[in-house]
C-alpha cells in the first residue's frame, strides 16, 4: 500500500483489511513522504499485520511501490491503494483461485468506481485461466490495482521509477505478458477514481504520453501506439474540457453496476464504518 498524504482516506483501507474474511495476510505500507497526517495515523496503529516504512521524500509511486515488494514476503501478493478498500471476501478467494489452478499467475477481480460505475472489463471478464499476450500496448486484460499475483514472479519485474502515472500499466504489462491470469468476475476492488478536475485529466494523459516512449523502446510498434493515442486524447481534451468540464468525460469511464453490486458495496462499506 503506498500512500502519499492519504489522512482522509487510509484508515478505510486499512479498516478493509481487518475485515478479511482471509485472516493470514500481512500488508506493507508505504509512507512516501506524507506531508499530512497520514504518519501519525499510522504509527498509531497496533494491528501486528501492518509494516510500516516511512520515506524522507516523496519519491513517487513507482518507487513507493518497488519499496514494497521488496518488503514483502508470503507466497501472493495484492494490492491495495490507501484512497480504496475491497470486500471482505476479496483475499480468500483470490489465494483459492489460485490454490485451484497451479498454472495461474495472476488471478483479478471486479472494481466498484466510487461513484457506483463498474470499470469496463467487468462485463467481459475471463474467468477460466487464458493466456496473456501483451500486443497492443494499452489494454490489460485486468483491473491491474485489484490483481492478485505471485511474490517470486513480481520481485522479478521492475517498476519504472520514472512513471508517477501510469506506472501500473507499464509494471504489469510485462508481469503479465505470456502468462496465465484468470478474473473473478465479482467486483471486489472499490476505487476512487480520483480525477476531479480538468487538470488531472490533462496531467495524467501527458504522463501517459511519457509512458508511451518507455514502451516504444522495449515493443516499438505497441509504444508508437501509446503515443499517438496519447496525443491525439491530449488534443481532443484540450479542445472540449473547457466547454464540457471534466464531468463529462468521467462519467463514461465503466459501465453501471447492477443492484447486487452496489448493495455488496453498501454492506462492505458500512461494515467499514461501524466501530
Amino acid at each position: 500500500m503506498p500512500v502519499y498524504n492519504g489522512a482522509g482516506t487510509i484508515r478505510r483501507a486499512i479498516r478493509s483489511l481487518q475485515l478479511q474474511t482471509y485472516a493470514n495476510w500481512a500488508c506493507v505500507i508505504v509512507d512516501d513522504g506524507s506531508t499530512d497526517d497520514t504518519a501519525a495515523i499510522l504509527d498509531r496503529i497496533e494491528d501486528p499485520r501492518f509494516r510500516i516504512i516511512h520515506l524522507e521524500a516523496n519519491r513517487g509511486r513507482g518507487y513507493a511501490r518497488k519499496t514494497a515488494i521488496a518488503n514483502a514476503d508470503g507466497e501472493y501478493l495484492a494490492y491495495l491503494d490507501a484512497d480504496d478498500f475491497i470486500h471482505p471476501d476479496k483475499l480468500r478467494l483470490q489465494i483459492e483461485r489460485f490454490r485451484s489452478d497451479p498454472e495461474l499467475d495472476l488471478v483479478g477481480c471486479g472494481a466498484l468506481m466510487l461513484d457506483r460505475r463498474l470499470q469496463p472489463l467487468n462485463r467481459s471478464a475471463n474467468t477460466r485461466s487464458i493466456k496473456a499476450l501483451y500486443r497492443d500496448g494499452d489494454s490489460l486484460p485486468t483491473v491491474m490495482a485489484a490483481v492478485m499475483v505471485r511474490t517470486e514472479l513480481a520481485r522479478n519485474i521492475e517498476y519504472n521509477t520514472a512513471l508517477d502515472v501510469g506506472e501500473d500499466i507499464d509494471y504489469f504489462s510485462r508481469y503479465l505478458d505470456g502468462r496465465y491470469y484468470a478474473n473473478i468476475p465479482d467486483a471486489m476492488y472499490y476505487y476512487d477514481l480520483g480525477m476531479t478536475s480538468s487538470m488531472k485529466i490533462m496531467r495524467y494523459t501527458a504522463h501517459d504520453i511519457k509512458r508511451g516512449w518507455y514502451q516504444f523502446r522495449r515493443t516499438p510498434v505497441a509504444g508508437l501506439k501509446i503515443m499517438l493515442f496519447d496525443i491525439l486524447k491530449l488534443f481532443v481534451y484540450g479542445c472540449t474540457l473547457p466547454v464540457l468540464g471534466s464531468g463529462f468525460f468521467i462519467a463514461r469511464r465503466g459501465v453501471p453496476a447492477n443492484p447486487s453490486e452496489i448493495e455488496a458495496f453498501r454492506t462492505t462499506l458500512a461494515a467499514i464504518e461501524q466501530k
